[in-house]
């Protein structure tokens, strides 16, 4: 977890692990290869109970298409009637093209985490969202969750907030 104040760098991160020459030992590195995603919370395309899931899955599409990874294709309509089944089955079949390509972890790094309890508020999440990426992340080892965001991570919900967090290294 990364946290702190607005302008202090935490998005520059993200993005030199994502893409720049200080992250090339994370996605290159002779320990394993990993796939680093950024996904910027601020960039709430659509409205529904998916859209935090399918943002996760476009963020992953992207980018890992960026790097000659043909993940599977993703499918919004399923996203839209069961998005925790359309999510799962898309992270396989990613989780088979990159292992394909001899890269070991996929890495979701969210930034303004923090919005994901607004989503929930306003109904754009489910309320155990935060359960479900918290079995996600225990169940599924090549699997890495990073979330930055500013000091109002303290201000999400205690309950959903201790959820993930209980199994966070920060």
């Amino acid at each position: 977890m990364l946290h702190g104040g607005q302008r202090t760098g935490k998005t520059s991160i993200l993005l030199q692990l994502e893409q720049g020459d200080l992250g090339r030992q994370v996605r290159e590195g002779p320990a394993g290869r990993a796939a680093p995603v950024y996904i910027n919370m601020l960039r709430r395309n659509d409205p529904g109970p998916g859209a935090f899931l399918r943002l996760l899955a476009a963020a992953v599409s992207d980018r890992l298409t960026t790097r000659g990874v043909v993940p599977a294709p993703i499918r919004m309509p399923n996203f839209e009637g069961q998005p925790r089944a359309a999510f799962e089955k898309f992270l396989r079949a990613t989780r088979d093209a990159l292992r394909d390509r001899n890269i070991s972890s996929l890495v979701l790094m969210v930034d303004e985490f923090e919005r994901l309890d607004v989503w929930i508020a306003d109904g754009s999440a489910d309320p155990d969202t935060f359960d479900y990426l918290r079995a996600l992340i225990q169940a599924e080892a090549w699997l890495v969750l990073i979330v930055a965001g500013h000091r109002d991570l303290m201000g999400i919900d205690l309950e959903r907030r201790h959820r993930i967090f209980g199994v966070a290294a920060h």
